[in-house]
């Protein structure tokens, strides 16, 4: 592995976006579009990168909560949107304490309809949203109708700008910003990791807010929304907040310059070098710091996780995993990475031509249900019979509320509408959209095909979990089917069989 950074970044040249400009067969010829979580694991611990880019592990390693939180800063995250975009739509004005709390029950009541919802919702109540509601309520307060307060906005440029040494670098970046505040210049990343008395932020959700600045000062004014290209993203607060404070971070951070930096190289290195693996596992940050808080260790994807003896085959069906871990990794890279790389290199209109995208417009008011909200969108008439006909064979969409490098991308449920040139969306989120200037936060609409790459990451997951089951003991491996089918598979001895199987062939 290259140890040096800054690294040269490849990216798909123009005429390869085109329809049958480039074939996805084998390794591709590109790097990968780190998200900016992706930046953080690899700044945490570069093995950690390894685990996400491979094992298919999503999870953060650096949030550690009890079991009976996981989870708890979704809801947190989207209630707070919720309660807010309810100020500003005009639907509560200067709540108190107590009608929060019953909105917050029928949130969780509405929330554990969509979802499976284990955590404790009384606790979470008291340990996490009451202390936040009780610091900010008078901020909630002298909110009013109208404010330009945006939630999950999802900002990417493939040209992220960076300085190292009086030098300039760029990679591409993307992620989601928690809430953007246009009036009051600031955006904030939302976390329920932090106590009372803290006197610093958590350095991950600090990283993470700073990150997304970076990508908003390097998106070109012409790629903003409308609404926006009066904005100067650079003198915006960075705001990381938590149940019991919030904390401003500095733009000015060369400190963070350099990790992002040395992040980069790692991601770049995990994906291209076989070699790197190793460095990575070498390099693993409970070996230098050994009372490092992990999450990954209190899970079942222990780096120290002593596997079981059996099967004996074990190294021979990890050596095989190898190769498909990374076959499954380039096979992201083509279907999520290089339809990234598309989006944010061709201009709105051969995205268009080439059928990538469907453009659309408003078509009536939005209406607030309880599964969500419900939006009509007029459709070009060339196109409309396709959509449909994609809403009857999948059933969803991802839909684009302002632009491709600035906006919000929600999934939405497709449902046939009573006029011919339209479509009714479902979008889960209630809050989304607020803003009111055009159907949504933002004046463009896009529509585009919601392609399942998550199911990729779950492919590796479950490989990484058959690595890793197995028995301590043979007498238990004799009789564990698992344990037989691999050591038939990957070539393990032949005496390891079942006890009933070995009298069969004695009496014989």
């Amino acid at each position: 592995m290259n140890n040096s950074y800054p690294v040269r970044w490849r990216r798909p040249r123009r005429d390869w976006l085109r329809p049958g400009g480039l074939y996805p067969f084998g390794e591709p010829w590109f790097d990968p579009f780190p998200e900016v979580t992706d930046i953080i694991v690899a700044d945490f611990c570069p093995y950690a990168c390894v685990h996400r880019f491979f094992h298919g592990i999503r999870r953060s390693p650096t949030l550690i909560t009890e079991r009976s939180l996981e989870g708890a800063g979704d809801v947190f995250h989207q209630f707070i949107a919720f309660l807010k975009s309810s100020i500003v739509n005009g639907r509560l004005s200067r709540p108190t304490l107590g009608v929060i709390r019953r909105e917050f029950e029928d949130f969780v009541d509405r929330f554990r309809r969509r979802r499976p919802f284990r955590m404790d919702s009384r606790r979470l109540w008291n340990d996490i949203i009451r202390p936040w509601c009780e610091r900010k309520l008078d901020e909630l307060n002298e909110m009013h109708i109208g404010s330009r307060i945006f939630f999950e906005v999802y900002a990417s440029d493939t040209h992220v700008r960076f300085e190292h040494n009086g030098r300039s670098f760029s990679y591409p970046l993307r992620g989601r910003i928690d809430e953007l505040n246009l009036d009051d210049q600031v955006i904030i990343e939302r976390t329920i990791v932090g106590a009372p008395h803290d006197e610093h932020p958590p350095d991950s959700d600090a990283l993470q807010v700073w990150l997304l600045w970076k990508i908003l000062t390097s998106i070109s004014r012409e790629n903003y929304p409308i609404e926006m290209r009066n904005v100067d993203f650079r003198s915006f607060r960075l705001i990381v907040e938590t149940p019991f404070r919030d904390f401003e971070i500095s733009r000015n951070n060369p400190e963070f310059e350099e990790r992002v930096l040395r992040a980069y190289s790692w991601i770049r290195d995990i994906a291209r070098d076989p070699g790197a693996i190793p460095n990575a596992f070498r390099e693993r940050r409970c070996d230098r710091e050994p009372n490092i808080r992990c999450n990954f260790m209190y899970h079942y994807i222990g780096c120290r996780r002593r596997l079981p003896n059996y099967p004996l085959a074990r190294p021979i069906m990890r050596q095989r995993f190898r190769g498909w871990y990374r076959s499954l990794l380039w096979e992201l890279m083509w279907s999520r990475d290089f339809f990234e790389y598309t989006l944010l290199t061709l201009n709105i209109e051969e995205l268009e031509r080439d059928g990538i995208i469907v453009r659309a417009r408003s078509g009536g008011n939005l209406i607030d249900t309880r599964d969500g909200m419900l939006i009509e969108l007029e459709l070009p008439d060339d196109v409309v019979g396709a959509v449909i006909a994609h809403a009857r064979d999948l059933g969803r969409c991802r839909i684009v509320f302002g632009t491709l490098h600035l906006g919000q991308r929600l999934e939405g449920e497709v449902l046939e509408s009573s006029r011919e040139d339209r479509i009714n969306v479902l979008i889960e989120r209630r809050y989304i959209p607020i803003m009111q200037n055009s159907i949504a936060i933002l004046s463009d609409i896009t529509l585009l095909e919601s392609n399942p790459w998550f199911l990729i990451p779950l492919l590796q997951r479950n490989l990484f979990r058959y690595e890793q089951i197995g028995r301590y003991r043979e007498d238990r491996a004799r009789e564990d089917a698992f344990v037989q089918l691999v050591e038939a598979l990957f070539g393990g001895p032949r005496n390891l069989v079942r006890e009933a199987r070995s009298h069969e062939q004695h009496e014989e």
